[in-house]
């Protein structure tokens, strides 16, 4: 059985939590920054809302890979602060090339997620679709290790690549 979730960012503007929860929404993930400075404005409402409303929450980092990897989890850091024992792994939002060869794409998302861990204690989870990850990266198996999130909408099975068994 699946379990209810939504993501959001600011482009959802003033999410009515109390409202979400009452719709079954059992977890949310809430766009907390991307790159190397910038971070979403609702970000700090968003968290505290699902919080106040029993929604287990989570937050996710648009990566930019023209952007130095450890300064983008230092920036991602700073603004989700702590993550509580009830609070959803990290994620990585991977699905742009900033015009760089996939290897450098790889080493540097790879760099993300293990600071992330190391800094957390807490494995991240890595956030891409099917595509973007067959034809712009070539399927790199060194994420195997990381929890897949995948962005294949309108369908209850998703497809997954061979990097993974299965999705979460």
């Amino acid at each position: 059985m699946a379990l209810l979730g939504i993501d959001i960012s600011v482009y959802q503007e003033d999410v009515d939590w109390a409202s979400v929860a009452n719709q079954g929404v059992f977890y949310g993930f809430a766009k907390a920054t991307e790159g190397a400075t910038s971070f979403d404005s609702k970000f700090a409402r968003n968290w505290s809302g699902m919080r106040s409303v029993g929604i287990v929450r989570g937050a996710y980092h648009f990566f930019r890979p023209g952007k130095d990897p450890l300064v983008q989890a230092n920036n991602f850091l700073k603004i989700v602060n702590t993550l509580e024992a009830s609070d959803l792994p990290p994620v990585l939002d991977l699905e742009i090339m900033d015009n760089l060869s996939a290897s450098v794409v790889i080493d540097r998302a790879l760099t993300w997620l293990k600071t992330i861990e190391a800094k957390t204690g807490t494995k991240p989870i890595l956030y891409t679709f099917p595509n973007f990850w067959e034809e712009k990266l070539g399927n790199p198996s060194q994420f195997a290790q990381y929890p897949l999130w995948i962005a294949n909408f309108g369908t209850r099975t998703p497809y997954v690549p061979k990097t993974w068994q299965r999705w979460v």
